[in-house]
């Protein structure tokens, strides 16, 4: 089941939205739970973590994204999609990792492209198991920012702390998805959507440092490019 939240103050998008995944759900025989919020405050006395939330940008009140904000800062990593009348806030939207900006009057294929892609590029990602202080983990990949090599194989770096895993890099390489993590040096490979800034070494979100070769930098720019324009 996903639940998806419908944050908008406007109650004709807030319907019409509501409507097209209810519709969608029924035709692609997918398990969506759709619950509607009628301003950014009502949403956050919600105490349920959503799969996916659907923000209104400009809204009277706490707006989207102070919304979007506030979420992020209790720790909620769930996918956000903002809804606009301007493109001018897609620049914004990428300060809280959003997934995606659909402009207001996007017709029903679009909304149903960006829960097509949210399902493939957020529901499949593969689950790993590796090796913790306390015995085997089960973690998602979207969860890893870096991994690193060691000599009995890698050191796997997520939010919630580091496990070591008996992949080597390589193998490492092969089994990920190379439009979100990028091996910016042989002894390292970057989760894409962590890396907050690039010189002569990457920056992430959490002030963490990642190696990056000189002769990487240049691929580097260019998946970024495509990472950002793939989620834009």
């Amino acid at each position: 089941m996903i639940k998806i939240a419908v944050c908008d103050d406007e109650r004709i998008f807030r319907d019409e939205i509501s409507r097209i995944l209810k519709t969608y759900s029924q035709e692609m025989n997918a398990k969506l739970e759709v619950e509607c919020f009628v301003s950014g405050e009502a949403l956050l006395q919600s105490t349920v973590e959503y799969d996916l939330y659907f923000l209104d940008y400009y809204m009277t009140g706490i707006n989207g994204m102070d919304t979007a904000w506030l979420l992020r800062n209790r720790g909620i990593k769930a996918q956000i999609v903002f809804l606009t009348y301007h493109k001018e806030a897609m620049q914004e939207a990428f300060k809280v990792k959003a997934f995606r900006y659909l402009i207001k009057d996007s017709n029903k294929e679009e909304l149903y492209h960006c829960i097509d892609d949210f399902i493939n590029d957020c529901c499949s990602y593969e689950k790993i198991k590796v090796n913790g202080i306390e015995g085997y983990m089960i973690i998602n990949s979207k969860n890893i920012q870096y991994i690193t090599a060691s000599h009995n194989g890698s050191e796997v770096w997520t939010e919630d702390g580091s496990y070591h895993s008996c992949y080597s890099l390589n193998e490492w390489e092969l089994r990920l998805d190379r439009r979100s993590f990028f091996r910016s040096h042989k002894n390292s490979i970057v989760n894409l959507g962590f890396i907050n800034k690039v010189d002569s070494i990457i920056e992430l979100t959490s002030g963490e440092r990642v190696e990056l070769s000189r002769r990487s930098k240049l691929k580097l720019q260019s998946a970024m490019i495509n990472y950002i324009s793939k989620y834009a």
